[in-house]
């Protein structure tokens, strides 16, 4: 079976001859993409799609809009106004609402047109890469996080508390943003996309960074309107969500979720047998070996039996795609990277 082929009849719990294997967010860090190309003599970095046996093409709009400038801070911006991410994960940031006090100045706001992307990227990959199951589109389009950015987390976290309407005003504006941009990232190929891809980390190592019933009233209704745009469609959803989230689970089930990511199993209350056997009827559970605490200082052996051991747990019945549990950073070995692959790829005992 192809690609496509292996990542539906494992998303719809089917056997298959092997997991699926995924990049976990579609794209390498770029010491790390250098430091495979140099262990492989490889010139193009998309060779290492076809190395590691990868099941997924991720695909994403491209940005037409108005000249991206830079923050007072130095930071380039967004198309929301706020800094971009950089390799190094800073969070320091400038905040362009964090003294923003009344719904009016959120809807002043210069907030992005659907107009400033170009989709024709998505119907043209999605229809050359049709033998991969499609993803789209490759950016997780947060909510709260988004909330973050553009107020910082302390402010955005005490106004779930003390500033219902102005919270209930941005998420209206981010998710109409996000629910446009899905419907666009859709139209453009319809029928070929397989997977959409959304995501928010509202979860820390130990539990949720805020009550779940917050969750439930302010993200659970927009969440599954957007959803719904890809269910209608016949298309899968993927949520990511870092960390200690099972608080949230059964309500991401509930409103339609068919893929949880990235599967931060080092975090409390993610322990895969339970995983399993609570929601493995429900989910297809995409990630899995640790970055954190793991890969950066297993041998290669152990890497493997660790593949070996998330395979045999979370992939019987289908319902689980083999990749690490975040992006690989620079301090894991090579070596550790090409073994974990080189496994899922070879060990199937279903």
């Amino acid at each position: 079976m192809n690609s496509k082929e292996r990542v539906l009849k494992a998303l719809n719990h089917c056997p298959t001859d092997r997991v699926p294997i995924a990049l976990c967010f579609g794209w390498w860090l770029p010491q790390v993409e250098q430091s495979l190309r140099e262990f492989f003599y490889l010139r193009a970095a998309s060779t290492l799609n076809s190395v590691f046996n990868f099941d997924f093409y991720w695909v994403e709009p491209v940005y037409r809009g108005p000249a991206l400038v830079k923050a007072p801070d130095g930071h380039r911006l967004g198309i929301f106004g706020t800094p971009e991410y950089s390799d190094t994960y800073s969070q320091e940031f400038w905040r362009p609402l964090a003294s923003a006090t009344s719904t009016a100045e959120i809807e002043n706001y210069p907030w992005p047109q659907i107009d400033w992307l170009d989709v024709s990227s998505v119907t043209h990959f999605a229809n050359l890469y049709q033998e991969y199951a499609i993803v789209a589109p490759n950016n997780w389009s947060p909510i709260f996080c988004q909330m973050a950015d553009l107020c910082g987390y302390e402010t955005a976290l005490a106004n779930l508390i003390t500033e219902p309407k102005l919270t209930k005003a941005l998420i209206e504006k981010i998710s109409e943003w996000n629910c446009a941009r899905w419907q666009k990232v859709l139209n453009a190929a319809p029928g070929l996309i397989d997977i959409a891809y959304v995501g928010d980390d509202v979860a820390s190592q130990t539990g949720m960074l805020f009550r779940p019933e917050l969750w439930r009233r302010y993200f659970k209704s927009v969440y599954a309107k957007q959803f719904q745009i890809a269910k209608s469609r016949g298309v899968k959803v993927m949520f990511h969500i870092c960390g200690a989230c099972r608080d949230i689970v059964p309500d991401l089930i509930d409103i339609g979720l068919d893929i949880l990511m990235p599967l931060q199993l080092s975090a409390k209350g993610m322990d895969p047998v339970e995983l399993k056997r609570e929601f493995g009827n429900h989910l297809t559970f995409w990630g899995g070996v640790d970055v954190q605490n793991f890969l950066p200082y297993a041998s290669p052996d152990e890497v493997r039996q660790e593949v070996r051991r998330l395979i045999d747990i979370l992939g019987q019945d289908g319902g689980y795609v083999l990749s690490s549990s975040h992006n690989f950073q620079p301090d894991t070995p090579v070596e550790n990277i090409v073994a974990m692959y080189d496994e899922a790829a070879r060990y199937y005992p279903y």
